[in-house]
């Protein structure tokens, strides 16, 4: 990408809200991570085991998601965050969103995010869900 593009980040309820956003920047010359080197520099923010993926899926999949988050943290919404590449949408499991927001919703604290006086406000924020199966 030559520019990231954002659009403006809403509440639940469509009014305009603090997004928080956390990415990994890979810069690679020669190669690019393998998978399990990507795992560890940038590790999940939830790493969640299932005996059985579905078909196609492989030993792991990663699930993007965005939260609504309450000025304490706490996860008060959660969606499906649409795949930015055309590879990560041909891994496409939404079987598992469903699985993933109720898992987020109920052990994940969010970040504070704070406004410019340091007042805690709520935000939206991405986060990432790894499922990895048993088999």
């Amino acid at each position: 990408m030559d520019r990231a593009r954002f659009e403006a980040a809403k509440w639940v309820d469509g009014s305009s809200v603090y997004g928080v956003i956390r990415a990994p920047v890979t810069y690679a010359i020669d190669s690019w991570p393998s998978e399990s080197e990507q795992l560890r520099a940038y590790p999940p923010d939830m790493a969640l085991s299932v005996n059985r993926l579905s078909a196609g899926a492989g030993a792991r999949v990663k699930v993007n998601l965005a939260i609504a988050a309450d000025e304490n943290g706490r996860v008060v919404g959660c969606i499906e965050r649409p795949p930015f590449s055309s590879h990560a949408r041909d891994k496409h499991f939404p079987e598992l969103i469903d699985i993933a927001c109720q898992q987020v919703t109920s052990k994940f604290t969010a970040l504070i995010a704070k406004d410019k006086s340091g007042k805690p406000v709520r935000s939206i924020q991405n986060v990432t869900v790894l499922f990895s199966s048993g088999e």
